[in-house]
């Protein structure tokens, strides 16, 4: 890889029953926003809200939370799907002469508006985990329109294939309706792919299928005990929760390579390392080190080589697993399976 190309960043009549959407969607209109600076400032003060409420309400156990991936994702997913859906009640439904077509687009835009809040959840968990102390500033459109991408397409899809089925009601709620949610799961794992580093598309689609599938399921039993409304909430919920899960327990098992940032003695967080740089610096960067300039150098592993670039200075050295980087008081580990290497350890980058 050039040192070039690591420098690169990355309706009002009744409509049958959905997959998704309720038999007659609300007639409320949403507000738009606009102008991509008064976005950024949202965004960021959001996220300052967002670490604040943690720290307010959790005490000491959010940076338990925080270190904890798992539980963090999960949270996160379960929180972002439900209040997608919450939002997404309030699209309104746009009539068409054929009512199959009327009940395709509002499933298509209820998923859409649904997923975006999801996907939105899941990227602020990761910046959140990386000590990140503001959403980057093209996270928030970037994760709202792949997730309102990914939901618009699997939504029409599957209401296509849902409403289309002429099978026994028995099976079609038992097979076909969760392999719709797995399809939408699935493309939601394809649009993440492109929001959280090195993820890569393989990843991404199996644990968005793995998901996708365990929401379906779990709206099927919700569905039973409550009223569909909060059978949505519910299923969409464990769809995000198990799209976390299963988004950490796919890069634990197909990685190749991991970046360990050691914040604190009992404080850890970890990235997958990929083809991808993995920047460190001030600013936007995935590592952020105070006192750093931005891009400051980066990590990346291709072609089964893990390369540490001091962007500063030009100098370029080899890891392998168990190479540390200390950087003041953060100290970086590598961890791999296989790569070629040249050195244990780096020396400390100049502040």
């Amino acid at each position: 890889m050039s040192e070039q190309e690591e420098q690169d960043r990355m309706p009002p009549e009744s409509v049958p029953a959905s997959i998704f959407q309720p038999r007659s969607a609300p007639g409320r209109t949403q507000k738009s926003f606009h102008g991509s600076g008064t976005v950024e400032r949202l965004s960021q003060e959001g996220f300052r809200l967002f670490n604040l409420v943690l720290e307010k309400t959790l005490g000491e156990q959010a940076a338990r939370l925080r270190a904890n991936k798992t539980a963090l994702l999960a949270v996160m997913g379960f929180c972002g799907g439900a209040f997608g859906v919450i939002a997404a009640e309030l699209i309104p439904s746009i009539p068409f002469a054929s009512s199959k077509l009327t009940q395709i687009i509002a499933t298509a835009l209820w998923t859409a508006a649904a997923a975006s809040l999801l996907t939105l959840a899941l990227s602020v968990a990761v910046e959140y985990h990386l000590h990140k102390q503001e959403l980057s500033r093209h996270a928030l459109p970037k994760a709202l329109l792949s997730g309102a991408l990914a939901g618009a397409i699997a939504g029409g899809i599957a209401e296509t294939l849902y409403g289309g089925s002429n099978g026994v009601e028995y099976w079609r709620e038992l097979l076909l309706r969760p392999v719709c949610w797995g399809l939408m799961g699935a493309l939601l794992g394809w649009r993440l792919s492109a929001v959280l580093p090195n993820l890569g598309f393989f990843r991404g689609v199996t644990a968005g299928t793995l998901g996708g599938i365990l929401g379906g399921i779990g709206f099927l039993f919700t569905a039973i005990l409550f009223p569909q409304f909060i059978g949505r909430i519910i299923g969409f919920g464990v769809l995000g929760a198990s799209l976390g899960v299963a988004l950490v327990a796919a890069d634990a098992l197909f990685r190749e390579a991991v970046l360990e940032v050691h914040w604190a003695p009992n404080e850890m967080t970890s990235l997958p390392l990929g083809s991808r740089p993995i920047y460190i610096g001030g600013g936007d960067d995935h590592v952020p080190i105070s006192g750093l300039q931005e891009h400051a150098s980066s990590i990346a592993f291709d072609n089964g080589r893990i390369r540490y670039s001091d962007l500063v200075n030009g100098r370029k050295t080899d890891l392998k697993d168990g190479s540390k980087i200390k950087i003041g008081r953060v100290e970086l580990v590598i961890k791999a399976k296989k790569a070629a290497l040249s050195r244990e350890n780096v020396e400390p980058l100049d502040r």
